[in-house]
Formats: C-alpha cells, structure tokens, sequence
C-alpha cells in the first residue's frame, strides 16, 4: 500500500484527481484516532491527512474558522 501524506490543497487535490481517473480506491485517514471502530479498506493508495493541518482563516468577531482537515483541536484551542 502507498501512503501519501500531503502538506498542500494542491498535492491533495492531485492524488484526489489521479485517482478518479485511474478508477483507483483511495483509503482517506485522518491521525486514527477512530480506527478501532472500523476495519481499513483494502486499497493500494492510503491518503493520510494527518499532516495537512494548520488555519486558514479565524475571525473571532464572525465567530468563523476555516482549518484544514488534519489539524489538531490543540491548535485550533491556542
């Protein structure tokens, strides 16, 4: 199994993009914190994004945060 851990919107949106095409299943993951409810789907491509994390915007007058999909509760709570 090939594991992918993108950093960018682009490289997700690439491996997202390949594997539409390919007809290929694509095994999603966060950090695992779920996976004891759930067996892993047999894929040959794991995208992880536990790396993809960080804040993309915050205004805290409009009460509106938009954070990326692996980012910890830690850094949204700072």
């Amino acid at each position: 199994m090939t594991i992918s851990k993108p950093h960018h919107t682009e490289a997700v949106t690439e491996l997202l993009t390949s594997a539409v095409a390919t007809e290929q299943p694509l095994y999603l993951s966060g950090k695992g914190t779920k996976s004891a409810y759930h067996e892993a789907a047999v894929s040959a491509h794991h995208l992880s994004m536990s790396d993809y994390s960080g804040i993309i915007t915050y205004e805290p007058e409009e009460l509106v945060i938009d954070i990326k999909s692996g980012t910890p509760l830690e850094e949204v709570e700072a």
